[in-house]
């Protein structure tokens, strides 16, 4: 296999995140892009320099309507738990299957359905209460934290004692995976449950609600992600929602300022190739 270096990567993740338009414009999907491709586009019109991937959201309806849409078996396919074995995480993959991607802290047969991909994440209702989003993203929060117990191998933490405290965590998911009573797909279920619980609610707000790196600060008024606006990322539009500014000053503060020199680096801990 030949490693994918960076600046190919880009052009890869562009070309997924083109296909993956391309789905949604002819399907009439609403999509945004998210996260720090958004930060990216807006203050760098592509890429943060030293970050690699693209992320998108998409409200719950349209984002079950690609798994009816897209069929497992070509260059292009969505994946999550529903349709591919040993699936790590709650969202799904956009993802190019003539590449794979090595995740170092994943443990290997969690790892062995990645490629290079672009993100998607379903944006789901939330409670209107603050008490009781806070009390969500608390659950979200523990619910993060299994799933990485679940599915990492043993490694350092920030210190001895968040070292002591992974490990533990891990063995004790091997335990129990070992005795038949857990497993990473059932992690994974009880996460998607959890952050889908008020779905069949009526509410004003929703959010991200299957990643726990950011908690309540996800949280948006419904009405204000649209009209999509357009932004430009590597020469070509793309949307975002409405409410960009909101959203990425609750994610990220003053999302226009380069961070200090010594926070311009990536964050991901994978490794990507040519299968």
């Amino acid at each position: 296999m030949r490693k994918i270096e960076t600046e190919e990567l880009k052009k890869i993740e562009q070309e997924i995140l083109d296909n993956f338009v391309k789905v949604c414009n002819e399907n009439g999907l609403t999509y945004f892009i998210s996260g720090g491709s958004l930060i990216g586009a807006l203050r760098h019109k592509g890429f943060i320099p030293w970050d690699d991937d693209i992320d998108v959201i998409m409200p719950r309806k349209d984002y079950e309507k690609l798994f009816e849409i897209l069929p497992l078996g070509g260059r292009y396919e969505i994946r999550d738990i529903r349709n591919t074995q040993n699936y790590p995480f709650p969202f799904a993959n956009f993802n190019d299957t003539r590449t794979f991607k090595k995740e170092l802290k994943l443990r290997k047969k969690y790892g062995k359905c990645l490629c290079v991909n672009i993100d998607v994440f379903p944006i789901d209702n939330v409670p209107e209460s603050q008490e009781e989003i806070e009390r969500l993203y608390r659950s979200i929060g523990r619910m993060g934290t299994k799933l990485q117990c679940a599915t990492y191998k043993f490694g350092k933490g920030q210190s001895p004692f968040k070292t002591i405290r992974k490990n533990l965590g891990i063995l004790y998911y091997r335990i129990l995976e070992l005795l038949g009573i857990s497993s990473v797909e059932k992690v994974v279920k009880e996460f998607i449950e959890v952050g889908t619980q008020y779905n069949d609610t009526e509410s004003t707000k929703c959010g991200v609600t299957l990643i726990a790196h950011y908690g309540s600060k996800e949280v948006n008024v419904k009405a204000d992600y649209l009209p999509a606006v357009k932004v430009t990322f590597e020469s070509k539009e793309y949307y975002a929602p409405k409410c960009y500014d909101t959203y990425l000053t609750n994610l990220y503060g003053n999302y226009m300022s380069m961070p200090p020199k010594e926070f311009q680096k990536t964050h991901h801990t994978s490794d990507c190739y040519w299968k």
